[in-house]
């Protein structure tokens, strides 16, 4: 198991690296909202930390200001996100390529490039790795 969902089950934070307590579900109007807390005791007294991990679920302010790129921005923990982020942007750029100039076009091309690289190289750790076992 990798990302955060092994992160939570093993309660280590996303956001700083550290253990932490429990998770914090806060309830606003329009969302619930997570965060990682952290609880330390310094002689007698409790000392509480928080880190704020995301939504929940989606953040359906953010994407008001993103309704081109039309992504459904989701919280830390969903892990399909990532697809739908590629996606969104692989969909964006079909129907808006004109309004990049080539020098833009070069810079995401090369982005993809190195990313493509990482995908394969961590395909190929994990298959060695299974083989291995």
């Amino acid at each position: 198991m990798s990302g955060v969902k092994a992160r939570f089950e093993d309660k280590i934070c996303p956001r700083c690296g550290a253990k932490f307590s429990y998770i914090e579900r806060r309830r606003t109007a329009h969302n619930v909202y997570l965060y990682a807390v952290h609880v330390t005791f310094q002689g007698r007294k409790r000392k509480v930390r928080k880190c704020y991990l995301g939504a929940e679920t989606m953040y359906k302010y953010v994407e008001r200001t993103h309704t081109d790129l039309a992504p459904r921005f989701r919280g830390m923990h969903d892990k399909n996100r990532v697809l739908d982020y590629l996606r969104a942007i692989s969909e964006y750029l079909v129907n808006h390529n004109d309004d990049y100039d080539l020098e833009d076009l070069k810079n995401i091309r090369t982005r993809l490039e190195e990313l493509l690289y990482v995908l394969d190289m961590t395909i190929s750790e994990i298959e060695y790795r299974n083989e291995h076992e």
